[in-house]
């Protein structure tokens, strides 16, 4: 799975940050040292830096929505940035359906 988003990154023209940059974004978006970030688990430094996109994301989404110049059709994306990040199925952004896969197979051939 790991691979297949790699390979979806790189088809999209987004190559992911390396994991230097990773820290290096992570101590740039909190009040945190690089020895504070350095002596984080690595479970906790992957949580840290999903609540600080979340929150991002959040704020910038409500921002839009208050302005009230943006209306959202899914409202999902309005999901307070302290709610529970796990996704239902956490593979859903790699796996393709049946007919997404006949039609990069028909376009291949």
């Amino acid at each position: 799975m790991d691979e297949a988003r790699m390979m979806k990154a790189r088809d999209s023209g987004n190559k992911p940050a390396s994991f230097e940059d990773t820290i290096l974004c992570l101590v740039a978006s909190t009040s945190m040292s690089l020895n504070e970030v350095y002596d984080l688990p690595l479970r906790k430094f992957i949580k840290l830096l999903q609540r600080v996109d979340a929150k991002l994301h959040y704020e910038i989404y409500m921002g839009a929505a208050m302005s009230g110049m943006v209306e959202f059709k899914d409202k999902k994306i309005l999901r307070h940035w302290m709610s529970d990040l796990e996704k239902e199925n956490k593979n859903d952004d790699v796996l393709l359906g049946f007919d997404e896969i006949n039609n990069k197979i028909a376009t291949k051939t």
